[in-house]
């Protein structure tokens, strides 16, 4: 209960302040961490968790993802066991592809559309060029 009650705590903060500043504070992702591994249940959870946060921190180094998101996914991870923590992010990424396609929906129609008419018109000039070299080799040939 305990538990919950500070991941509600950690993500409704951490929103409030990407929202307002675009930046996650450093206090509240590390205070997060710290309290999350103290709270951890046994030592096997303890390790675990320590091994999810290696993994996001190897996430974070190939700069697949912004650190100040990874530094509060490893808060968040401290919470929840490894397999909850991979829930989340399938879930966060389906958020995320949701999000994009509502927010660039005219953006994207315009790179389809652009993308369509380069290639009918590149599609043309192949068609011309082939049509050139044919005539040419025909000429030459039959000369």
């Amino acid at each position: 209960m305990i538990r919950s009650i500070l991941l509600i705590g950690t993500s409704v903060t951490a929103s409030y302040f990407d929202i307002k500043t675009r930046k996650i504070p450093n206090w509240l992702c590390f205070s997060s961490i710290a309290i999350g591994l103290f709270l951890s249940r046994s030592f096997t959870s303890f390790v675990w968790h320590m091994f999810t946060l290696l993994f996001l921190f190897a996430l974070s180094a190939f700069r697949l993802m912004g650190h100040g998101d990874m530094k509060l996914w490893m808060a968040i991870s401290t919470y929840v066991n490894f397999e909850g923590t991979m829930y989340i992010m399938i879930i966060a990424a389906v958020i995320m592809i949701i999000y994009a396609i509502c927010t660039s929906t005219k953006s994207s129609f315009n790179v389809i559309k652009t993308f369509y008419y380069d290639f009918i018109y590149n599609k043309r000039i192949c068609f011309l060029i082939k049509k050139t070299i044919r005539l040419h080799l025909f000429c030459y040939l039959h000369v």
